[in-house]
C-alpha cells in the first residue's frame, strides 16, 4: 500500500471515530442533565432516565445525519454548473 492511501484510510478512520465521540457527548451531556436536575428538585431517578432517553434519540438522529453526509460521493461539479 502506498503512504497517500494509508493517509486516506487514517482520516477516513478519524472522521468516523469523531463522529462516535460526538454521539457519546451529545448523549452524555443531557444524560447529566437530568442527573443534576433530579439532584436540584429530588425527581431521581426519573430526570436522568428522561434526559438519557432524549439524549440518545437526540444523539442517534445526529449520527445517522453525519454518517450519510460522510458517505455521501464527493461530486466533482460544483453549484450552478448547470447538472
Amino acid at each position: 500500500m502506498s503512504e497517500k492511501s494509508n493517509q486516506n484510510g487514517l482520516m477516513v478512520g478519524l472522521r468516523y471515530m469523531g463522529v462516535g465521540f460526538g454521539f457519546m457527548a451529545e448523549a452524555g451531556l443531557v444524560a447529566a442533565l437530568g442527573w443534576w436536575l433530579d439532584g436540584r428538585f429530588g425527581t431521581a431517578p426519573w430526570l436522568l432516565v428522561a434526559g438519557t432517553m432524549i439524549g440518545v434519540t437526540l444523539a442517534t438522529i445526529s449520527l445517522v445525519k453525519n454518517i450519510e453526509r460522510l458517505d455521501k460521493p464527493k461530486s466533482s461539479k460544483g453549484p450552478g454548473d448547470g447538472s
